[in-house]
């Protein structure tokens, strides 16, 4: 299997005229020659967009939405050594994130995120399959 991934980062900040605010993004394509070895090839692209708002000195606020789009992929009518392939999918994904960060020590940092994520396959027939979540992380990150 080869794998082919591109895409640029980007992000545009208003700190030079002393806001601060961010926007981050990244933009990625990907193409996989062979993922299941039944000689089909995948592609999918993605990214995300952040906008970031330093509030004080140490927190910073955030929205982020991640995004994922697979083309058709579908392996089921290839044979290799007798084996059929049983893969049909098309993902669609995306998920928002609100958040923040909040620096207690210079070596510590406190995390708080609240996410929305959904997920479909749309290669179903007759049904496509979707799986949604909510959910909220906290976390402390050490840097040493």
């Amino acid at each position: 299997n080869k794998m082919v991934r591109i895409g640029p980062d980007m992000t545009f900040s208003l700190q030079p005229w002393k806001v601060p605010v961010w926007i981050e993004n990244q933009y990625m394509y990907n193409r996989e020659s062979d993922p299941t070895g039944f000689g089909k090839e995948f592609k999918w692209q993605g990214g995300f967009h952040q906008i970031n708002w330093q509030i004080t000195n140490k927190a910073v606020v955030y929205d982020r939405y991640d995004w994922v789009r697979g083309n058709l992929y579908d392996d089921t009518t290839t044979t290799v050594l007798g084996v059929n392939g049983v893969t049909r999918a098309k993902p669609r994904e995306w998920a928002m994130v609100a958040g923040l960060q909040y620096l207690l020590l210079p070596n510590l940092k406190l995390i708080g995120e609240y996410r929305h994520h959904e997920f479909e396959d749309l290669a179903g027939v007759p049904n496509t399959a979707r799986l949604k979540d909510d959910g909220f992380t906290a976390r402390a990150m050490i840097v040493f």
